[in-house]
C-alpha cells in the first residue's frame, strides 16, 4: 500500500507511539498483505523505501514471537514465511482504519 508522504509520516508517528517503533506497523502491514507470505528483508525494505537495517530487526522480532518462521536460505537471501495468526488480520484492520481516518482529517 503506497501512501502519500504526509499520511506515511502520520502512520509512522502512530506506530512509534503505540508500538515503540516508527516502522513496526508499516513492516507488519506489508507482510500481512503478501499473498504468498514470503518475506525477504531487502525486498521489503525496497518496497517500503526504508533501510534494510530497520527491517531486519523487525523480522527477527516477529520470528521471536512465532509470527514468522525461521528463515531459510534461498540463493543468497534469507526468506521468512508468515505463519497463520490473527495478528496479521488485526494489523491489516488497524492499518486500514488509520488510513481512512487520515484521509478524513483536514
Amino acid at each position: 500500500m503506497l501512501i502519500k508522504s504526509n499520511q506515511q509520516e502520520a502512520l509512522r508517528r502512530f506506530s512509534k507511539g503505540a508500538f515503540g517503533n516508527r516502522y513496526r506497523l508499516e513492516v507488519a502491514g506489508a507482510i500481512a498483505r503478501r499473498l504468498d507470505g514470503r518475506v525477504v528483508a531487502r525486498a521489503l525494505a525496497a518496497e517500503l523505501q526504508i533501510p534494510d537495517s530497520l527491517v531486519h530487526p523487525e523480522l527477527k522480532r516477529l520470528q521471536g514471537l512465532g509470527l514468522l518462521s525461521a528463515p531459510t536460505r534461498i540463493d543468497r537471501h534469507l526468506v521468512y514465511r508468515r505463519r497463520k495468526h490473527a495478528y496479521w488480520e488485526a494489523v491489516q484492520s488497524l492499518e486500514s482504519g488509520l488510513q481512512r481516518n487520515l484521509r478524513r482529517s483536514p
